[in-house]
C-alpha cells in the first residue's frame, strides 16, 4: 500500500529476483528464513530480525523456502527522505539486525520497535493513525540516522585541516562550474600545490572527486524530476550534457537516459505489484502476537535518542606504557572534631570502603576541648583525659592505617594564645601516643604562609619545625608554594630567597592549592582567554615541577585541594557535569602529583572555605544526606583500574591485568556554564563511538559496562523528578541518594579478529568497561 512517504507490502513471490532499489528498503523477517544477496554480500534475516538497503543497492531474493516466510517490506519515498534529511542522497545506512556491532543493539530494537508500531497502524481503523505512523517512520529515520549511517570516508580518514575545509567548500558550491584553478584562489595555495596534497590526502584525484559528488547529487533529478539532461547537467555543475553524459557512463556503466528509464519503470512496476488490500498476515494471531511482543521493550532496554552531531572512529594501538598510577587521596574534613559526628563518620567510613583513604585532612586539630576536663581541671581533679573523645577515632585510624595531614595556617598559630599553642603540642603528643608507629610515620605537616609578614611566618616555621620534631621524628614536613597567578612567581626576590634557603631544604614535599574558579573571578575583567583556565590545576602542577627541577630539588607535589572551573552560583555549578572534565586533569595530574585532597562533603566545605559566600561547587564527594557527588564516583573508577597500561590517548584508556582488560571512553567539553542548562545545547555535544583495536587478545568476553553521566551519577540533575515547592522531606532525599549512581549493564561479546564496539557517550560523559575471558 502507496502512500506520500513510504509503502508496505508482504514478502511474497513478487520479490524475488535480480533488481536495484529505488528506495531505502527494510526486510523485516517475522517467521521463516529470508536469503538476500545485497552487493554481492549473503544474508540470512532469521524470525524477528530485519535488514536495509540503501537506494541503487544492487538487491536478489532466493526462491529458496519463500513460502515458508512470512514479513514485510517497507519502503521510504525518497523526497520524504530528503525532506526530513536533506543529506539522504549521500549518505548509506549499515543495518543488518543480526550483524549489529556490540553498542547498537538497543538502537536496533528501537527501530524494531516503531516498525512493527507502522505496520500495526497501518492496517488499523485508528482515527489517527496518519498521525502515528507520521511519528513511527520519524522515529526509524532518527534511529538510522543517528546510529546507522555510515560515516563518510573522509571523515573516518582524512585528517588535514585544509582539506576538510575543501571538502566542505565542495559540498557547498559543486553546482557552480567551479574548477581546481577556483578552489585554489579561495583558499590561497597554489593549483599544482592544492592538487597534489587533496590526491595524497583522499587517494582521489580533485576533478575525479568532483564530478563523482556531483553525479551521485544529480540522481534525484534524474530518476525524479522531467528535468531534460541539459537542464539536470546545469543544474548540478556541469558545463553541457556532453559532459554529464562521459561522467556518468564512467561511474555507472550507462547512459543517464538508459539509467533513468530502467529507474522509473522499476517504480511502476513495484507500485503496481504491492497489495491495495489488508494484508492476509495480520489475520494470523501468530504473527500479531510476534508484532505486539517486540512493540513491549523491557524497561531496561528503553533507550533515550540522542541527537548524535559527532561521529569519531578511534583505532586504539599500542603504545605499552607503564603501570596504572594511583594517587595518595586526602579526605578534607576541616577538624578531628567533625569525624565525632555520626553522619560524617559514617561518610568515612564508606569512602574508605569503596575507594580508600591515605590521609585525613585538617585545619586544625580540634575545636574544643571535652567539657568534662574543662569541669574537673578547673577543681583540679585529673580524672578526663583532655582529648579522650578522640580515642575511638584514633583506633579506627589506627586500624585502616590512614595518617593525618595537617594543613597549618602560621597565621592561625601566630593569633594564638600560649595556652592553646600549647594544648595543640600536647595533643599531638597524645596522637603520638595513641596512634601506632607505622601511621605516625604517615603523619604530615604542611605550613601555609599566610600572614603577610614573611619574617614573623619564617620563624615560626622555624620554631614548629623544632619543637614537632623533638615530639614526632618521623614527621614529613611541607609547605605551600606561594606561588599563583597571573605571573606564577614569588612576589619578590627575597620571598623566593628565604623559601630557596631556609624553607625547602627542610622540607619533604611541597603543596599547591588550586582554585581556578576564585582567579578567574577576581581577574575576570583582564582575563581574554578562558582557555587558560581549562586544566588550569595539571597546568599548575606542571609549572611547579619544572621550578623544582630548576632548583635542583626532587620533591613530591602535593595537591591539597584543587577545582575545575564551574558555574557562578550553585545552580548553575549545580546543573554542570562535569564528570570528564575531572576525570581527565585527574588523570593528568596523577602523572606529576603524589596525592590529591577532595572535600568530604558540601557542608564542611562550605563551612570552612576561605572565601564567604560561597559561590561555586567544589569537588566533595557527598552533598546532603549521604548523597553522592559525581567526584565518588569518578574515584571509584580510578581505584577500579589496575595493570599496564596499553595505549592512552585525548579521550581514552586501555589496560591489561592478566588478560582482564578495561577500557575507558570519555567525551571532554568545556563551555560556558551557564548553557548546561541548554538541553538540546547539550545533546548537540554527543560523540557516537566506533572504537577497533587489535590489541584485545581474540577470546569469548564478559563485559560489564559503567556509565556516569548527567543522568546517571549526578545528583544535583536528579532533584528535577521532585518538582515540589516545599524542601523535601528525609524520605525523598534518602531515595534520591540511594537510586543516583552509574548505570551498570553486562553483555558477552566473541571477538575473533578485533574487538569492535559502538557507544555514544554524552557531554562529559564516562564510560568504563571491564572486559573479563570467559574460558570453556
Amino acid at each position: 500500500m502507496k502512500s506520500m512517504s513510504y509503502s508496505l507490502s508482504n514478502i511474497d513471490e513478487t520479490i524475488l529476483g535480480n533488481k536495484y532499489l529505488t528506495e531505502t528498503t527494510i526486510y523485516f523477517v517475522i517467521q521463516g528464513l529470508l536469503t538476500v544477496e545485497l552487493n554481492n554480500q549473503h544474508y540470512e534475516i532469521s524470525e524477528g530480525n530485519f535488514l536495509v538497503g540503501n537506494l541503487n543497492d544492487r538487491i536478489e531474493i532466493s526462491t529458496h523456502n519463500l513460502s515458508e516466510v512470512t514479513g514485510f517490506i517497507l519502503t521510504i519515498d525518497n523526497l520524504f527522505f530528503t525532506s526530513v534529511y536533506p543529506q539522504f542522497l549521500s549518505t548509506r545506512f549499515i543495518c543488518y539486525s543480526e550483524g549489529v556491532e556490540i553498542g547498537k543493539q538497543e538502537s536496533y530494537l528501537e527501530i524494531r520497535k516503531h516498525l512493527c508500531e507502522l505496520i500495526l497502524t497501518h492496517y488499523s481503523t485508528k482515527p489517527i493513525k496518519e498521525l502515528i505512523i507520521s511519528m513511527s517512520l520519524n522515529q526509524i529515520i532518527l534511529w538510522l540516522v543517528q546510529y546507522f549511517k555510515q560515516a563518510n570516508s573522509s571523515e573516518q580518514q582524512i585528517q588535514h585541516e585544509l582539506i576538510l575545509e575543501v571538502l566542505d567548500y565542495l559540498d557547498d558550491h559543486y553546482f557552480y562550474m567551479i574548477t581546481l584553478e577556483d578552489v585554489s584562489k579561495e583558499f590561497y595555495v597554489t593549483t599544482s600545490g592544492l592538487s597534489k596534497l587533496f590526491k595524497d590526502v583522499t587517494g582521489t584525484h580533485f576533478s575525479t572527486y568532483l564530478n563523482e559528488l556531483r553525479v551521485s547529487s544529480s540522481l534525484n533529478d534524474l530518476i525524479f524530476s522531467g528535468l531534460s539532461m541539459d537542464e539536470i547537467a546545469l543544474r548540478n555543475g556541469f558545463g553541457s550534457s556532453k559532459t554529464y553524459r562521459e561522467h556518468f557512463k564512467k561511474i555507472h556503466g550507462e547512459s543517464p537516459g538508459s539509467y533513468r528509464k530502467k529507474r522509473k519503470t522499476a517504480i511502476e512496476k513495484q507500485e503496481k505489484e504491492e497489495s491495495v488490500t489488508q494484508s492476509d498476515s495480520l489475520n494470523r494471531y501468530d504473527v500479531l502476537n510476534s508484532l505486539y511482543t517486540y512493540t513491549c521493550l523491557p524497561s531496561d532496554k528503553v533507550t533515550k535518542v540522542t541527537n548524535v552531531v559527532q561521529h569519531r572512529k578511534v583505532n586504539i594501538l599500542n603504545q605499552t606504557l607503564s603501570n596504572m598510577s594511583h594517587p595518595k587521596i586526602i579526605i578534607q574534613v576541616g577538624s578531628l572534631n567533625e569525624l565525632l559526628d555520626y553522619g560524617t563518620f559514617k561518610e568515612l567510613e564508606r569512602i574508605q570502603k569503596d575507594i580508600g583513604i591515605d590521609y585525613i585532612g585538617v585545619q586544625s586539630l580540634y575545636d574544643d576541648l571535652s567539657s568534662s576536663y574543662r569541669i574537673d581541671n578547673g577543681q583540679h581533679l585529673p580524672i578526663f583525659s583532655m582529648f579522650g573523645k578522640f580515642d575511638e577515632l584514633l583506633d579506627y585510624l589506627n586500624k585502616e592505617e590512614i595518617g593525618i595531614f595537617f594543613n597549618q595556617s602560621l597565621a592561625t598559630f601566630n593569633q594564638m594564645t600560649e595556652l592553646q599553642r600549647k594544648e595543640n603540642l600536647t595533643f599531638i603528643q597524645h596522637l603520638v601516643n595513641k596512634l601506632r608507629i607505622t601511621n605516625l610515620k604517615k603523619w604530615r605537616v604542611n605550613y601555609t604562609f599566610d600572614s603577610g609578614h614573611l619574617l614573623n611566618d619564617t620563624q615560626t616555621f622555624e620554631y614548629l619545625y623544632e619543637k614537632l620534631n623533638e615530639i614526632l621524628p618521623n614527621v614529613q614536613t611541607g609547605v605551600t608554594l606561594p606561588i599563583d597567578y597571573p605571573n606564577d612567581d614569588f612576589a619578590s626576590v627575597q620571598v623566593k630567597k628565604v623559601f630557596l634557603e631556609k624553607i625547602l631544604p627542610k622540607c619533604h614535599f611541597t603543596s599547591i592549592l588550586s582554585e581556578p574558579n576564585q582567579i578567574y573571578n577576581d581577574y575576570e575583567n583582564e582575563i581574554t582567554d578562558v582557555e587558560k583556565f581549562q586544566e588550569y590545576t595539571y597546568r599548575k602542577v606542571v609549572k611547579i615541577e619544572k621550578l623544582l627541577a630548576e632548583w635542583q630539588l626532587s620533591l613530591p607535589i602535593v595537591v591539597l585541594e584543587w577545582n575545575t572551573l564551574t558555574g557562578k552560583d550553585q545552580f548553575i555549578g549545580g546543573n554542570f557535569f562535569r564528570g570528564a572534565i575531572i576525570f581527565q586533569e585527574l588523570l593528568k595530574i596523577t602523572m606529576h602529583a603524589e596525592s590529591c585532597g577532595f572535600w568530604i562533603n558540601a557542608g564542611l566545605y562550605e563551612k570552612y572555605l576561605r572565601i564567604q559566600p560561597m559561590k561555586y561547587d567544589g569537588l566533595e564527594l557527598f552533598h546532603n544526606y549521604s548523597g553522592c557527588r559525581p567526584v565518588f564516583f569518578i574515584l571509584q573508577f580510578f581505584k577500579r583500574l589496575e595493570g599496564n597500561v596499553l595505549s592512552l590517548g585525548s579521550d581514552y584508556l586501555l589496560i591489561e591485568k592478566g588478560g582482564h582488560y578495561q577500557l575507558v571512553l570519555w567525551n571532554t567539553n568545556y563551555f560556558l556554564p551557564n548553557l548546561s542548562i541548554e538541553a538540546t545545547f547539550l545533546e548537540s555535544l554527543s560523540i557516537a563511538y566506533h572504537i577497533d583495536t587489535q590489541i584485545i587478545v581474540p577470546n569469548y568476553y564478559q563485559v560489564k559496562q559503567f556509565e556516569l553521566n548527567r543522568e546517571s551519577g549526578a545528583l544535583f540533575f536528579n532533584y528535577a523528578d521532585f518538582d515540589s515547592k516545599v524542601p523535601l522531606d528525609f524520605e525523598a532525599h534518602h531515595y534520591l541518594a540511594q537510586s543516583t549512581q552509574p548505570r551498570m549493564k553486562v553483555f558477552d561479546m566473541d571477538v575473533s579478529k578485533r574487538f569492535e564496539l559502538d557507544t555514544t557517550i554524552s557531554s562529559n560523559g564516562i564510560l568504563l568497561f571491564e572486559i573479563t575471558p570467559i574460558y570453556h
